[in-house]
């Protein structure tokens, strides 16, 4: 007997000694037992408490199932409610670094499969 997914893999997503940065779900698409695709809500902002982390530590992102493609954005939050994006970039490769730059950070993760896609965020505090 086999197990059909019904959504999209879900990252883990871990800083430095493997400290576990919980991730926020938003909209997908996913072809499992039958195709679906829920439009849920992207929050940034609120979806968690960022988790602290050090100047230039690096994050790993890894899947059960690991992605045909990978694009990353990231968006620097300032104050409670306005945000910047600083860059974003199609990714192949299993880790980020964060900025140097103490503040808030809001990761944003889009991951394509032959299935569908899903999107995630997570956040991260630089002191």
């Amino acid at each position: 007997m086999f197990t059909v997914r019904s959504e999209a893999p879900a990252p883990m997503v871990t800083a430095g000694t493997n400290e576990e940065i919980p991730t926020a779900k938003g909209p997908y698409c996913w072809n499992g037992s039958l195709f679906q695709c829920i439009d849920k809500p992207l929050d940034r902002t609120k979806a968690h408490e960022p988790t602290v982390v050090s100047p230039n530590e690096e994050i790993m992102i890894d899947y059960e199932k690991e992605p045909m493609v990978q694009k990353l954005r990231v968006d620097k939050r300032i104050g409670e409610n306005r945000q910047e994006n600083i860059r974003q970039i199609e990714r192949n490769h299993d880790s980020i670094v964060v900025p140097e730059e103490k503040g808030i950070y809001v990761y944003h993760v889009l991951a394509y499969w032959e299935k569908g896609d899903r999107n995630y965020t997570f956040s991260v505090k630089v002191e």
